[in-house]
């Protein structure tokens, strides 16, 4: 019995059956931020998710796969990703890269937009984001899937159960998933580079034509599997629509049930 045991711990597991293992533990911060965000999703407010780093790529895709869902066929949600980031904040060529790609898309961004992004720490690069968008007629709200922030120290904290946990980092509203660090994925399911500069704004895709953007300590001891990124993707856009699901069949309930194997009671 002990030898079976131990076998099952050291089986390989598929690209499939790893990025689910990893993707599933956004479920309860992701459900804690369509929860606080219920009342803007419902009036749809947003035009465009924007995912801000490469490390919030995953998260992303989950939470605009649910969104659009939820809107239906109510609202066209646009999604688009950049490169904020510690690189927005130290790379004043980068910052104007990032600037002139926004303007550029700001066609998608709309009038609103709801920046999702891994963690956050000081607060700092997403309301340089923040500002950017601003700056090109774009409204933004944050959605981040943790913080390491003191919540008494730093921010606004509405108590009462019955409103969303957001806090307020100079007029910019942050809705938050969960008051610890964020879920993550291992990196070579993002099929990104981390730190790596396009020169346009945006990351770019881990591909041997794009390595002269890459510096030397980026180098991969392998290259990630196609497989693995694919898994990501798809396992990513089955918790989004697990989410709107949930999402859609709780709205008329009276009843809110919080736990973290039954999800969250969107009420």
């Amino acid at each position: 019995m002990k030898r079976k045991y131990l076998e099952q711990l050291i089986k390989p597991r598929s690209p499939e059956e790893e990025a689910g293992y990893w993707i599933q533990r956004y479920k309860e911060p992701a459900t804690e931020l369509l929860r606080n965000l219920r009342i803007k999703i419902e009036q749809l407010e947003y035009d465009s998710v924007l995912g801000d780093d490469t490390g919030a790529r995953i998260h992303t895709l989950v939470f605009s796969q649910a969104i659009k869902e939820i809107y239906g066929d109510r609202k066209n949600l646009q999604t688009i990703f950049v490169q904020g980031g510690v690189p927005l904040k130290d790379d004043p060529e980068h910052k104007q890269n990032v600037i002139n790609y926004l303007e550029h898309m700001k066609p998608r961004l709309g009038k609103k937009c709801l920046i999702v992004t891994e963690e956050i720490s000081s607060g700092e690069t997403v309301k340089k984001l923040a500002n950017i968008l601003n700056s090109i007629g774009v409204q933004a709200d944050v959605a981040t899937f943790g913080t390491a922030w003191d919540q008494d120290a730093y921010t606004e904290y509405v108590q009462s159960t019955d409103q969303p946990k957001i806090m307020n980092l100079g007029g910019l509203n942050i809705f938050v998933g969960e008051y610890s660090w964020a879920p993550s994925i291992p990196k070579d399911y993002l099929g990104l580079w981390d730190r790596s500069k396009s020169g346009h704004g945006h990351a770019i895709k881990q591909h041997p034509r794009d390595l002269k953007f890459m510096p030397d300590s980026d180098w991969p001891s392998n290259w990630p599997s196609s497989d693995k990124i694919s898994a990501a993707r798809v396992k990513a856009k089955e918790l989004g629509h697990q989410l709107a699901q949930e999402f859609l069949s709780s709205k008329n309930d009276n009843f809110c049930c919080r736990g973290v194997d039954s999800g969250f009671r969107f009420c």
